[in-house]
């Protein structure tokens, strides 16, 4: 909808700035799910401290991800545009909203990271509600509202790209720091204990044979200390 009132022009500094955002996400991301490991084996082994270590670990350095990745794209803003275009429009273009990509892109490294954080704590649904909350009950009407109510173009969708994901942030930021550590260690650990401990053996093995005495094939199951022949003709 909204591309659909930009020119050939505006079209073409989305797909640089498109091509470039992906390019530095790939840093957060490597954060994120490395955190997520190593949260995830905390929790399992039921360290809380180390787990509350670890996320205050990790959002500092979703932080630091943002600040180097954005002050990169600012200091080597000619260089990234001369990369993907050589045309004086649409690299004017660029360098008007190239202010707010960078701070796009700064927000958008601590929402990888954030969000990683909610992934390992097994809080997808609340992050999905936060999604979309922010991003498209809030983010969508205010881009419709900038774009094609007051006409500001791409430099106003710029200007109010990373807001949203500011509101996102700081929900996200909010949820991981107050959560109950041993609550949702109680809750992802549920379920670990084995049947054997139970006292109730309930894993079967398979096992598949030739009868010596037959040319069909059988299955022996072995379930609960209980064996039965099943012929397959």
């Amino acid at each position: 909808m909204i591309s659909s009132l930009q020119d050939n022009i505006e079209i073409s500094a989305q797909a640089v700035v498109y091509s470039l955002i992906p390019i530095f996400y790939m840093l957060p991301l490597g954060v994120a799910i490395g955190s997520g490991v190593v949260v995830g084996q905390k929790i399992g082994e039921r360290r809380e401290e180390e787990v509350r270590r670890c996320l205050r670990l990790t959002g500092g350095l979703g932080i630091a991800c943002g600040i180097s990745m954005s002050l990169f794209c600012s200091i080597f803003k000619t260089p990234l545009i001369n990369t993907f275009t050589a045309q004086p429009e649409v690299i004017r273009t660029l360098e008007k909203i190239w202010p707010g990509v960078c701070i796009f892109i700064f927000v958008d490294q601590n929402f990888a990271v954030n969000g990683g954080i909610l992934r390992a704590l097994g809080l997808q649904s609340t992050m999905s509600k936060y999604i979309l909350i922010m991003l498209y009950g809030f983010g969508v009407p205010l881009a419709y509202m900038v774009v094609i109510k007051m006409e500001k173009g791409i430099e106003g969708l710029w200007q109010m790209m990373f807001a949203p994901y500011i509101g996102l942030i700081v929900l996200i930021a909010r949820k991981w720091i107050y959560v109950d550590i041993t609550e949702v260690m109680d809750r992802l650990n549920k379920g670990e204990e084995g049947p054997e401990q139970n006292g109730d053996d309930r894993h079967g093995l398979l096992k598949h044979f030739n009868d010596n005495d037959s040319d069909d094939d059988k299955l022996e199951l072995i379930e609960g200390g209980d064996v039965e022949m099943i012929d397959y003709k």
